[in-house]
């Protein structure tokens, strides 16, 4: 056999396997990284879609600072008008989705924008059923209750929408939300208020505190608020919070998280603390933000529980506006009908104390 004649045939041979090899290895290659970007999405993903996120105990960082809220990915669904340079003072109040009347009560009463204090709502996704501890907790569809948050946040531009799941165990991020919105949209003002939906704040006194505090205690950072001490850390039941999301028997400091006053250096700080790459997560939002993280960060407390109202006051004031009303207060946790609120919202804001105000601070 002549060798010369077959060479080139072989040649063509290996050039056409290596070709064929080199198509296949590129094939494989575009399905892995294909299959890794799909890994990576729902990793990152993965809790944002979840209605118990506390199953992932530490946080995990591969998300954008923009996007990025403790452990999970999100987006805003709606946004405010951002703050402008003369606000001072942001109530955040926490509402669930569900709660339009909740929130157009205190729109009517002490949210109104005529006492200068920027009003904004906070909610998520109402997007399923869930069961906690043997609670079940009726979650109304998102395609049916979402065109009404749509038309609501059009018309009154006072509502932050994030869209991971509006539920109980998911407060701390919409708590931390709220730090997070005020560093990205308002660094200009001074105090921050979160408060719940159920509340009444009386805003001219608030309003008046703020001021009067603010020239005094200016550099302060402290939180103001009922302090809860000594609060033990439940190991079973509905409460239950495991070892391994936070050791110990009592929880630190904390605020009672219906009414927290936050200096904005305060929430620079805590929602700088939130951030970082080995945080634990944990479900119970109060103790969490106002207490591990403010602890971590530096902050400590002042009570405020003699500028508050219990139940028991609440009743009394109801019998007798006149006589309860000289009390110098700046919150009430109400658990009032929609009309007995609009009632003692009439007598307040035309009635101010004149009482230093300040001195029932502790």
């Amino acid at each position: 056999m002549n060798f010369s004649k077959v060479k080139h045939p072989l040649c063509l041979l290996c050039s056409i396997g290596v070709t064929v090899f080199f198509l296949l290895y590129l094939y494989a290659d575009t399905l892995n990284t294909g299959a890794l970007k799909k890994l990576q999405f729902y990793r990152s993903n993965s809790t944002r879609f979840s209605s118990n996120p506390d199953q992932s105990q530490t946080v995990a960082r591969s998300i954008d600072n923009c996007h990025k809220l403790l452990n999970i990915s999100f987006r805003y669904k709606h946004l405010p008008v951002p703050c402008n340079e003369s606000d001072r003072y942001v109530i955040a109040v926490h509402t669930s989705p569900d709660h339009l009347e909740n929130r157009n009560v205190i729109r009517s009463t002490w949210g109104q924008k005529a006492f200068g204090i920027k009003v904004l709502f906070l909610i998520a996704n109402a997007t399923e059923s869930e069961s906690k501890g043997g609670f079940i907790l009726e979650m109304i569809p998102d395609e049916l209750l979402q065109p009404s948050i749509d038309v609501e946040a059009s018309e009154f531009k006072d509502i932050i929408q994030s869209d991971f799941v509006d539920s109980y165990r998911n407060l701390s991020y919409k708590h931390v939300l709220a730090l997070k919105f005020v560093v990205d949209y308002c660094s200009n003002i001074r105090y921050l208020i979160k408060v719940d939906d159920d509340s009444l704040v009386n805003t001219p006194n608030l309003k008046n505190f703020l001021d009067l505090y603010d020239s005094k205690y200016a550099n302060s950072t402290n939180l103001l608020c009922n302090t809860m001490e000594y609060s033990p850390i439940l190991r079973s039941g509905r409460w239950k919070v495991s070892e391994e999301m936070l050791a110990g028997k009592f929880y630190p400091k904390y605020c009672s998280g219906y009414f927290i006053i936050y200096p904005m250096a305060a929430v620079s700080a805590i929602y700088k603390e939130s951030q970082k790459e080995d945080l634990k997560f944990l479900w119970v939002d109060d103790a969490f933000v106002s207490g591990v993280l403010a602890g971590k960060a530096g902050i400590g407390h002042t009570s405020i529980s003699k500028l508050s109202l219990n139940y028991k006051d609440v009743e009394k004031f109801k019998q007798d506006f006149k006589e309860f009303g000289g009390r110098p207060f700046l919150v009430g946790k109400m658990n009032l009908d929609k009309e007995d609120l609009k009632k003692l919202w009439a007598f307040l804001k035309d009635h101010v104390p004149k009482a230093n105000i300040l001195e029932r601070i502790e």
